[in-house]
């Protein structure tokens, strides 16, 4: 059947078709309004360079910033990303999508720290969280390489868990997949009712046959 085929058994059963494509709407509206409203919020970290190094800065760990601390910065996002970190923020009641990374263009070891989810309190809480456990697994890290504390590369908190922002009103994925499915129903079941109501044609030998014997 083309698509010409198509549209002329949608306009012949009509009374099927409108039916569907109402049920379509109501169904597609109601998976909009069944999606969830999906909530973000975000910090950054910055890694700052030992008191023992600062000193030759007279103190001051933002003069002292050194390159090797970018890769002291991505080797705890990946720790933060892991499985095992994970596991142990799933304790402490982060249970939603989380992601440390590398900030974007930063020039330093910035870590930007992101909680989603759909219920806002929850994401502020669970981004709260995060920041701190990445505090203490940057001090973990060192304490099992049995650094002294004033060698400790140490962390500051650059912006702290803002608000959670909407970032997504509704997902629009369930909402295609119901319209779609809904619309395939409704167009199906008009074609069936067409088929079966169409007049089949009659085999060649039986209109012979009819042919002959009203010719008798």
């Amino acid at each position: 059947m083309d698509l010409a085929e198509l549209c002329r058994v949608v306009r012949r059963r009509w009374y099927i078709t409108l039916p569907g494509l109402l049920l379509t709407l109501a169904l597609t509206a109601g998976a909009y309004w069944k999606s969830p409203v999906t909530y973000q919020s975000q910090s950054m970290v910055a890694l700052l360079n030992s008191q023992q190094a600062a000193r030759d800065f007279d103190g001051n760990p933002f003069l002292s910033t050194q390159a090797s601390l970018t890769n002291v910065a991505d080797s705890l996002a990946r720790s933060l990303n892991s499985d095992g970190s994970a596991a142990e923020l799933a304790a402490q009641g982060v249970d939603g999508p989380y992601q440390a990374m590398l900030a974007d263009n930063a020039q330093g070891p910035l870590l930007l720290l992101t909680v989603t989810g759909t219920d806002p309190g929850h994401v502020l809480t669970s981004s709260q969280a995060l920041t701190a456990y990445a505090a203490n697994r940057l001090k973990q890290f060192q304490v099992e390489q049995a650094v002294a504390p004033n060698a400790m590369i140490r962390m500051t908190t650059i912006l702290p868990p803002n608000d959670p922002l909407t970032q997504a009103k509704r997902s629009t994925k369930p909402v295609v997949v119901t319209g779609l499915l809904a619309l395939a129903l409704s167009v199906s079941v008009a074609w069936f009712v067409d088929a079966r109501r169409r007049p089949r044609p009659v085999p060649e030998p039986v209109r012979a046959a009819e042919t002959a014997g009203s010719l008798v």
